[in-house]
Parts: C-alpha cells; sequence; structure tokens
C-alpha cells in the first residue's frame, strides 16, 4: 500500500517556466485589445455626452427665443455668451438675420451655435411675427 501511496504522489508535475510565459504571451494577446476597446468607450461616451450637453442648451436657447419673440419680436437681436458646465466651456452664438421674404411679412432667420473645445453644433430656425386681425 505504502508502494502505491508513494507511486500516484511522487510523481509531481508543474509548469515549466517555458509554459508559464507561453500562457502569459497568450494571456496578454487577448487582453491588450479588449482593455484598448474599453478605454476608448470611455472617450466616446464622454464625447457624446459633450455634445448631448451642447444640443441640450443650443434646444433651450432657441425655446428662450421664441418665447421673447411672442413677448416683443422686435426684440431680438444677437447674443453671445459662454457657459460653463463642469469642465467645459460652451460658447453660445446668437445671430438673428431678416429673411427674403413678400415685402407685408416680417420673418427672421434665428441662427444658434453652440462651439466647445473644437467641435461645434448649429440650429437654424424660422421666426414670423405675428399679427392678430381685428375685426369690427
Amino acid at each position: 500500500m505504502l508502494m502505491i501511496y508513494k507511486e500516484i504522489f511522487s510523481k509531481e508535475e508543474a509548469f515549466s517556466l517555458l509554459e508559464v510565459v507561453i500562457g502569459i504571451a497568450i494571456l496578454s494577446i487577448v487582453l491588450i485589445p479588449t482593455l484598448s476597446f474599453f478605454s476608448n468607450s470611455l472617450g466616446f461616451i464622454g464625447r457624446i455626452d459633450q455634445r448631448t450637453r451642447a444640443l441640450n442648451l443650443a434646444q433651450q436657447t432657441m425655446e428662450e427665443l421664441k418665447a421673447d419673440a411672442e413677448r416683443d419680436f422686435n426684440l431680438l437681436e444677437d447674443k453671445w455668451n459662454d457657459y460653463q458646465e463642469e469642465e467645459v466651456v460652451f460658447s453660445i452664438k446668437v445671430v438673428v438675420g431678416e429673411f427674403p421674404t413678400e415685402p407685408d411679412k416680417n420673418i427672421k432667420k434665428i441662427t444658434v451655435t453652440v462651439s466647445w473645445e473644437d467641435q461645434k453644433i448649429k440650429l437654424v430656425t424660422l421666426i414670423a411675427e405675428k399679427s392678430f386681425l381685428i375685426e369690427d
């Protein structure tokens, strides 16, 4: 019995240094592209987040201009201001121009541009002056 026990447990099988090195090399070949993918994904998500915030700022500015136009159409004017949100500075530029149309129509072309770092978003719309007909 002792002989069988020695025979079974005396055969020590271990990994050689070459097998360990090959295993590490295979593991790194698989892991490096995977980690690179996750790193690039985080950068992409950050850029998309900034773009979404810029688009929200542009839409909010456009809605404020529409509300201003309903109160007093002639007060629409060019504006420029900066808005900082977390670590990003957004520059908001509003350009109000005349839109060529029939002489009795008063329509303005509104362009809102939000720029940050090396990117920008531009929204354009037309706003008409509201006129009310009063019947006698």
